[in-house]
């Protein structure tokens, strides 16, 4: 191997011309080994396991080939057998078996299936099984799901706030219209119990995102903390009442604040401050 020595050494530095090591066989042993060193080096200082947690998109098309089956047409032979199947477990003490035989109706669409779990949504003895029939009411085809929604809103024998939240949300996405909203105000004010709030915040969810003018004075109703304004009178509630109100509201209150903002695009304090601004600038 060539080595400086002396001036030469010297006069290397200042030029930077040192003689050519690349062919020497000291270069040639040590070179791979040195190499090997680092590379076992580099694993050493990263020892975590790799991420197996699947990306946003395959957890999306995952979560979309779950759905699948819902919005798929069942031919009359399989929408005969699903109807069996729930008509021969309908009357069964098991709650399970009544689940399970409720659950074959999500495995696609056809026209016999609307009416039959508009019926269980409206009649069946458990709440549970109301609301399921109408989280699989939505997934049949929008028009004849909104349809039966509606008729269900109407009837005065669903009176589960569970069931009536369900009802909101799937007028929702099926295709909510304004001619919706008569049927479904009333809902909010008719209780303030805390197996009430999400009914409540289904219906102030779906104010906001349809942006559903008519419920301004609702919203404006239920804005404010509340308190009786004459608790003298004759007509006031009684304490319970606002209590259970009080409670309500402290749970929602943001929703509403919310909701007016989506539909005026203004932030109010009060309800007295909305008030003024909506007299200025009404909404039609």
């Amino acid at each position: 191997m060539a080595r400086l020595k002396g001036s030469s050494r010297t006069q290397a530095c200042r030029t930077g011309e040192f003689p050519d090591t690349s062919h020497s066989p000291f270069v040639a042993i040590i070179g791979p080994m040195l190499a090997a060193l680092f590379a076992c080096t580099v694993l050493w200082q990263d020892p975590r396991p790799a991420d197996k947690r699947p990306a946003p998109t395959a957890a999306k098309e995952a979560s979309a080939e779950k759905g699948k089956d819902a919005g798929k047409a069942l031919d009359d032979k399989s929408a005969k057998a699903v109807l069996d199947a729930w008509n021969k477990a309908k009357n069964s003490s098991k709650f399970e078996d009544r689940l399970q035989a409720l659950d074959q109706f999500g495995t696609g669409r056809h026209k016999t299936i609307v009416p039959a779990l508009t019926t269980i949504a409206g009649t069946d003895k458990s709440p549970l099984l109301q609301k399921r029939a109408v989280e699989l009411l939505v997934d049949q085809t929008p028009t004849e799901a909104l349809a039966a929604i509606k008729k269900l809103l109407k009837n005065p024998k669903v009176t589960d706030p569970m069931v009536l939240a369900e009802l909101v949300r799937g007028i929702q996405r099926c295709g909510y219209d304004k001619t919706c909203w008569a049927d479904i105000e009333p809902l909010f004010e008719r209780s303030y119990a805390q197996e009430c709030l999400p009914l409540h915040e289904a219906i102030l969810e779906l104010a906001k995102v349809c942006r559903e003018k008519q419920a301004l004075p609702l919203l404006l109703r239920n804005f404010d903390e509340p308190k009786p304004a004459d608790v003298d009178a004759a007509d006031n509630p009684p304490a319970d009442y606002w209590e259970a109100r009080w409670k309500a509201w402290q749970a929602w209150r943001p929703r509403v604040a919310d909701a007016l903002e989506a539909i005026t695009g203004q932030k109010f304090e009060n309800a007295e401050a909305a008030k003024l601004w909506l007299k200025k600038n009404p909404q039609k």
